[in-house]
């Protein structure tokens, strides 16, 4: 298979992924904060390797894995607070 091929089912699975996730989130379901942080975890990783070349998905843009890292980051981390916040009212 050619690399953008590979790279190409790579994307639009991730976005199929994310669009589930995403819905899980809108109805507040823990699925959906878990598997975005899962996701995001999976896109640091393969973004890491990318930069570090290391084997990994072909066709994955060094370019832009720095910003996909911090934007996946930013992410975990405010849904890692927003369900802190969640317990923490659920609780009172």
């Amino acid at each position: 298979m050619e690399t953008s091929t590979i790279y190409g089912i790579y994307t639009i699975a991730f976005g199929f992924g994310a669009a589930i996730l995403g819905y899980g989130i809108w109805l507040e379901r823990n699925w959906g904060s878990f598997g975005t942080i899962a996701l995001s975890l999976l896109v640091i990783i393969i973004d890491s390797l990318a930069v570090l070349d290391l084997p990994t998905i072909p066709g994955v843009p060094k370019f832009a894995a720095l910003t996909e890292m911090l934007y996946s980051i930013v992410v975990s981390a405010y849904l890692l607070e927003l369900k802190i916040k969640t317990n923490l009212k659920e609780s009172i």
